[in-house]
């Protein structure tokens, strides 16, 4: 479902504010993914990938990394931004799904290679920016050599993911690079949950 211009403009001003620092915790799940298991039958969740940016005691946060809804040329958002400095790249980003919650805001899943003040790391390689200053640094050219770019984002309430898992609604293992930033991202539960099921 395409995006409609001035939707897609509101949420790249939209923010959540300071994001809470990395978890240390040996437990958490943050930078893993979440397969949804075929017990899950709702649409919205039905056959989705998750990337955990956040799971402690107070709940989880995560980016839906496989349903990508919509795309836009660079130019077309640098001119809908009103830079002064417009970008002539015609090169089509995909907008994706991230999720249910706060789907009107702006999330970025990225490689750790360009961060802003805002940034957090998640795990080895992947950072976490809200800052619509992420997209104009892309479409100069000058943006981190790997992103999702996500409207709204998957959460939960303390204790509340733990007890979905328990009960077999989600698969877990830790996130690869590859599979987070495939090229082909319609194709990645297909292939981890694949995998899982041979290794059993």
């Amino acid at each position: 479902m395409k995006v409609p211009s001035l939707i897609l403009l509101a949420t790249l001003f939209l923010g959540i504010g300071h994001l809470p620092v990395e978890d240390e915790n040996p437990d958490t799940l943050t930078g893993s993914f979440l397969m949804a298991s075929n017990q899950i039958q709702d649409l919205g969740f039905a056959k989705t990938v998750i990337y955990i940016v956040k799971h402690d005691e107070r709940g989880a946060m995560g980016i839906i990394i496989n349903r990508p809804r919509n795309k836009v040329s660079l130019a077309e958002i640098s001119e809908m931004m009103g830079w002064e400095e417009l970008s002539t790249n015609e090169t089509q980003l995909d907008v994706f799904y991230g999720g249910p919650v706060e789907s009107r805001r702006s999330f970025f899943l990225h490689s750790s290679d360009v961060l802003l003040e805002t940034s957090f790391i998640v795990d080895q390689g992947v950072a976490f920016t809200t800052d619509p200053g992420l997209l104009k640094s892309i479409t100069q050219g000058q943006g981190p050599k790997n992103h999702i770019f996500a409207l709204g984002y998957a959460g939960w309430l303390p204790n509340q993911l733990e007890t979905e898992i328990a009960r077999g609604s989600w698969l877990t293992q830790k996130a690869d690079l590859l599979s987070l930033f495939s090229n082909e991202p319609e194709k990645i539960w297909g292939i981890l949950v694949g995998k899982r099921i041979f290794r059993l």
